[in-house]
């Protein structure tokens, strides 16, 4: 056996850019078996995971690709007309992030702090609270922009398949 077989490369997410990274096929669903044996780490746990989003990081930023999540699946390239409708839902999501970051940060037993604790915590309510507002109103002017683009759900490959036609008959 040579010596070499068995050494991989490290991080694994080289590893998956290697295997995968110029023959990445769009609206192809990559499962989690295929990214398992090309990564040689486990996708579903915390550190495989951690090096697959390096990795579909890396292909957003060099190859200008997209991976969305497809459960139980893997993950699919999607369609370039379909990354608009994706970020918008990350656009979203960060929008609900940042509002229960501010009522955290805003609902606070004062009591049990400081005076110079208290000063911090009124400065950073007010920063997030800020940061809200603009993103409130960035939303609203990305929405208007983007009225052309449906921004339903991503097609699911198994169940979104085109029905067949009964020729039969």
């Amino acid at each position: 056996m040579n010596e070499n077989e068995n050494v991989y490369k490290h991080p694994e997410w080289k590893r998956l850019l290697e295997a995968l990274g110029n023959k990445l096929e769009i609206g192809r669903l990559y499962t989690y078996k295929e990214l398992e044996e090309a990564a040689g780490v486990d996708i579903h746990k915390p550190r495989g995971r951690r090096q697959f989003l390096h990795f579909a990081a890396e292909v957003l930023e060099r190859e200008s690709l997209h991976f969305e999540n497809v459960r139980t699946e893997g993950y699919r390239v999607v369609q370039p007309k379909e990354q608009a409708s994706c970020g918008m839902r990350h656009v979203v999501r960060g929008k609900r992030q940042i509002r229960h970051a501010r009522k955290i940060v805003s609902n606070v037993r004062y009591e049990h702090m400081t005076a110079q604790e208290k000063v911090i915590a009124i400065d950073l309510a007010i920063r997030i609270r800020r940061l809200e507002e603009v993103v409130v109103e960035q939303s609203k002017e990305i929405k208007k922009l983007s009225r052309g683009v449906e921004f339903g759900r991503l097609p699911h490959p198994l169940l979104d398949m085109p029905k067949k036609v009964d020729d039969s008959n």
